[in-house]
């Protein structure tokens, strides 16, 4: 590992540990699962960003496509009309 990693690597702890010191249910594993899935939501819509960029396609806007996506999702489930 080279010196640039392990400082990042060095930093993640630390702030690890100020969040436990200051909220301890940080660590319980319920909490460690939703951030993972977060990393992992927010990991796979980076890899497609950059894919776009990269590739010289149009420029889609990360924060607008989940707002748009998520605001229909979020008001339908329960209802019949959404179907």
């Amino acid at each position: 590992m080279s010196k640039k990693d392990l400082g990042l690597l060095l930093l993640i702890i630390v702030v690890g540990i100020v969040v436990t010191i200051i909220n301890p249910r940080f660590l319980l594993p319920i909490n460690l699962a939703n951030t993972s899935n977060l990393i992992g939501l927010f990991g796979i819509l980076s890899i497609g960003q950059a894919f776009v960029i990269i590739t010289g396609g149009i420029e889609l806007s990360v924060g607008s496509c989940c707002s748009s996506i998520s605001s229909p999702s979020r008001t339908c489930p329960g209802r019949s009309h959404c179907r």
